[in-house]
């Protein structure tokens, strides 16, 4: 089994409140049942693709569950109990939303400083060909990619039985075709799902999704998404070589 260990996950809060968003759900009062089946949609799919999955991922599942059924019971105050038989069950899950929520605003804002900042050293000019600006698009996410991905291997068949290839899919081999595929195109750039044509194995596709999630992490590929739920497009960004 190829085993794959990544550090660019920012925890399960931050799983939860894309999912939030995505769907556009009120953060004050969320549908648990449909938000937790989602939940567990993605943490299948990272287990799928052999993602190393935190303890947090699978503790913030068993809240989420422990929530739902807490929902579904009816809200009535037990002898000697303690808790309040009128309290929402999501308070403590929706607070820790709202404070993480504020805190990655207030990263994200930091980050756009800083990058303004370094936007005050002059450095050589670079080419102005094929290059592309727009404001449109936004920055594709990481669970983005990941809810991209599990289309992907839905989609793909198996391959055909006793199958010989005589040259092994590589790491360095998914990293060319992710870079050959941008550069090949007009403006550099091409789509998430285009990269995936002609692959017929699944652990193909892994590698070339793991690829695609180092170069934008190197940041030799940028990654945007020009409506909630489209494709990404993938646009070169840099030279260098894997």
């Amino acid at each position: 089994m190829y085993e794959v260990k990544l550090d660019v996950f920012e925890g399960p809060l931050d799983l939860l409140l894309h999912l939030i968003q995505k769907a556009q759900i009120d953060i004050y009062d969320i549908p648990i049942s449909d938000i937790t089946d989602q939940y567990l949609v993605y943490l299948g799919a990272m287990h799928e693709m052999d993602l190393e999955v935190a303890s947090a991922f699978v503790t913030l599942a068993a809240t989420l569950l422990s929530i739902k059924v807490r929902m579904l019971l009816p809200r009535k105050r037990l002898p000697g109990a303690q808790d309040d038989p009128d309290e929402d069950p999501r308070a403590g899950l929706v607070q820790a939303l709202v404070e993480y929520s504020t805190f990655k605003k207030a990263s994200e804002a930091l980050g756009s400083s800083q990058q303004r900042m370094a936007l005050l050293y002059t450095r050589p000019p670079e080419p102005v060909a094929d290059r592309w600006v727009d404001s449109g698009p936004i920055k594709a996410t990481l669970w983005d990619l990941i809810g991209a991905m599990r289309h992907v291997l839905e989609r793909l068949q198996p391959p055909p039985p006793l199958e010989i290839r005589i040259e092994p899919f590589s790491l360095k081999t998914a990293f060319l075709r992710v870079l050959r595929a941008v550069r090949r195109n007009p403006g550099q750039r091409a789509t998430l799902f285009s990269i995936f044509e002609g692959l017929r194995a699944r652990t193909e596709a892994i590698m070339v999704f793991i690829a695609t999630l180092e170069l934008g992490k190197q940041g030799r590929i940028r990654l945007v998404q020009h409506a909630p739920y489209a494709d990404i497009t993938l646009i070169f960004q840099g030279k260098t070589r894997p």
